[in-house]
């Protein structure tokens, strides 16, 4: 499933809410406006600390 099918998919669900949106901003928006969904871009940043040692005390 694409981000174009995602959008599809949910519109129905979020055409009444505004949406905020964090992962492939720029396509996703433009998706997600087209299918009649009013989305607030929120750019976020995504670390992956499961590799980082646990600090034992």
């Amino acid at each position: 499933m694409n981000t174009a099918d995602k959008a599809q998919l949910l519109a129905p669900t979020l055409v009444d809410f505004k949406v905020a949106l964090a992962g492939h901003m720029a396509c996703a928006k433009d998706l997600f406006n087209s299918q009649g969904v009013d989305v607030i871009p929120a750019a976020t940043d995504f670390y992956d600390f499961s590799a980082w040692p646990h600090l034992k005390y």
